[in-house]
């Protein structure tokens, strides 16, 4: 299957070469960092198809044929099913890789996001977390900036309320600890779940899956509460139930963390600097 994959690569790097994408086009090679070791990237040719790489070895790698190119994203069908190896899901069980690529623009940066990824993508726009050819490859070597542009990005229709203009933040009503989850990195390290409630929601454009995050208090490292990753989990009007997780060991305190009137926010918590 890698010969394959490295196949369909020799013919893309081929063919870019003799017809060099110009901004307007949306063929050529993202890449993106997503770890000190890994990095992701995507190479995409309008006869050749294109080849997915998110690390090295049979199971993080993927290629195939582009069905279809339309105004919002790609149609491809890969030679490996996605939805095969759960390597390619994200902690919360979202697909790294889809048949489906949307099409994002953010100035002159252009990204083809797997349709399952956009709401982590979005999330992490709101919650200032999107580096230029970091977490989500982006197109490199047309103009393309390191830096974010101010704003938000040009999604289709039916990513935009996922996107805020401005931060929704709020404060915990009320704390439910679920209970812990084995993992299988050791006997000790455990998934810890909080489930709190906020009183924002729909009226305030808060939605399923949507991101919130711990706001330091007092004396607190911003690194001690960015640890917690929270999801909407249930919504209404003027209500939200958002679940918090995140790999600890069982020693680590948690209910210290969550607490009545602890202030929440789309936006993520980070050093200073780096808002």
């Amino acid at each position: 299957m890698l010969a394959a994959h490295a196949d369909r690569l020799a013919r893309i790097q081929a063919e870019l070469a003799q017809s060099a994408p110009t901004p307007d086009d949306w063929f050529g090679y993202y890449t993106g960092l997503r770890t000190k070791e890994d990095s992701e990237s995507f190479a995409y040719a309008r006869e050749s198809g294109c080849v997915w790489k998110l690390c090295d070895g049979e199971s993080g790698s993927n290629s195939g044929r582009v069905l279809r190119e339309e105004d919002d994203g790609l149609d491809v069908e890969w030679i490996v099913d996605p939805m095969r190896s759960t390597c390619w899901q994200t902690p919360w069980g979202e697909p790294q890789l889809s048949s489906r690529l949307v099409k994002v623009h953010w100035g002159e940066l252009k990204f083809l996001i797997q349709r399952e990824r956009m709401r982590s993508f979005c999330n992490d726009v709101n919650s200032g977390l999107v580096r230029a050819g970091r977490e989500y490859p982006c197109r490199t070597g047309v103009g393309a900036s390191d830096q974010v542009p101010a704003g938000i990005p040009l999604v289709p229709a039916e990513y935009r309320d996922w996107l805020l203009e401005t931060p929704v933040e709020s404060t915990i009503s009320e704390v439910r600890e679920l209970p812990l989850v084995a993992t299988s990195e050791r006997a000790d390290r455990y998934v810890k779940q909080v489930q709190a409630t906020v009183p924002v929601g729909s009226a305030q454009r808060v939605s399923m899956g949507m991101a919130l995050h711990l706001i330091p208090d007092g004396e607190e490292h911003w690194s001690d509460a960015a640890g917690w990753d929270g999801r909407v989990v249930q919504v209404e009007r003027d209500r939200a139930v958002v679940e918090f997780r995140r790999a600890a060991d069982l020693w680590e305190p948690t209910k210290a963390m969550f607490r009545v009137g602890r202030r929440v926010s789309t936006r993520a918590p980070l050093p200073a600097g780096n808002h």
